[in-house]
């Protein structure tokens, strides 16, 4: 880091040690133990507290590292919308704010986070703070300084600070990016170490990871017409695609895509794997079933071959639809077979046809 004009040698020296902590911080508790003493000495502050916010399904996720505010922030999610620290720095990120920028006005004596802070033992005067945030938006960070002093935090303590926040953005930056890497690894071990035949996409339907038993049962059941050029049948890519665009919104059958043939059938089930920060990733578990019901043979005399086919399908559960996938005929033609089968069987229609076929 370069040298921050209007510094004596010893204040130069503490941000030099700043910003080596910052740069060889691999995760939250790195950063604080790395710079925390530097930088309480340069800005003249009696607690340190850095946070690391990602989102998450129900709003922000706050992690905070503080050796001396633990008490104070350890439920701090349940009452930061009324911090007025964190209201504020959140409305002007990546610049420095004194506590009476912040309060506008307010006594601080009145605001929630003075009560608690008296509640914890710890009797907060001042405070300087900024919410740091990255152009990549890979989540944020927050810098907090607290002071039990009746005198402020000075000029150039603010000046010191904001001359820092460059440096912090690039190890929240890293220190996030780090622990979404290794999360992901970590599961990704755990899907190549189960037997299951398991296929890992990203949101674009690139393959990232594909156990042993994946490409056996996709060349026993695709055409190589039927697959990319990456060998990812094609209709799954467009269900994936399906499920990434709607999000949410998306209906439950669609995470399952079924293929029947008269002797067994080929499950996808397409599962988002709990990975953030533009790293989304989906497992799609494969599981090969043999057909427990089969035509019994009394009935399968009174059929034509394509007909006692058409009629496995049906004891399996397969719609119209997947009926045609599964012996390749257009949708009109397995109405067909079904309509005859119907007549020559003397049922009035599936469930029925079922029933019989269970019984007989």
């Amino acid at each position: 880091m370069d040298r921050i004009p209007g510094l004596t040698r010893r204040e130069q020296s503490l941000v030099f040690d700043v910003a080596a902590g910052l740069s060889g911080a691999m995760d939250l508790a790195e950063m604080h133990a790395g710079t925390e003493k530097a930088l309480a000495e340069l800005c003249g502050a009696q607690h340190v507290a850095f946070c690391l916010i990602q989102p998450g399904e129900e709003g922000n996720q706050f992690e905070w590292k503080t050796h001396t505010l633990g008490r104070l922030l350890k439920d701090y999610g349940q009452w930061a919308q009324n911090d007025f620290v964190g209201r504020a720095v959140m409305r002007q990120p990546n610049q420095v704010l004194s506590d009476a920028e912040m309060l506008s006005g307010q006594k601080l004596e009145q605001t929630e986070t003075y009560q608690r802070s008296r509640e914890s033992g710890v009797l907060l005067r001042h405070t300087e703070a900024v919410f740091v945030t990255s152009r990549r938006g890979l989540g944020h960070g927050g810098v907090t300084l607290y002071s039990e002093h009746s005198k402020p935090f000075s000029a150039k303590s603010r000046y010191v600070l904001q001359r820092l926040v460059p440096g912090f953005a690039g190890s929240f930056q890293s220190i996030i990016q780090f622990s979404s890497l290794t999360f992901k690894n970590l599961i990704l071990e755990e899907i190549s170490a189960q037997p299951a035949a398991s296929l890992v996409l990203n949101a674009r339907g690139k393959e990232v990871l594909r156990t042993r038993a994946v490409t056996t049962i996709l060349e026993r059941w695709f055409p190589r017409s039927s697959r990319s050029p990456a060998g990812i049948p094609r209709e799954w890519e467009t269900r994936l695609a399906t499920l990434v665009k709607g999000g949410g919104q998306v209906a439950s059958e669609q995470f399952l895509w079924r293929q029947a043939t008269p002797e067994q059938s080929l499950e996808a089930v397409f599962r988002p794997l709990p990975i953030s920060n533009g790293s989304a990733l989906w497992e799609v578990r494969i599981r090969e079933r043999p057909n427990q019901a089969v035509l019994k043979e009394s009935l399968r005399r009174r059929l034509t071959a394509r007909q006692a086919e058409v009629a496995n399908c049906l004891l399996q559960g397969c719609e119209d639809k997947e009926i045609a996938q599964a012996l390749r005929c257009a949708p009109g033609t397995v109405k067909k077979h079904l309509q005859a089968i119907y007549d020559k069987l003397d049922v009035k229609g599936r469930t029925e046809f079922i029933s019989k076929a269970l019984r007989d």
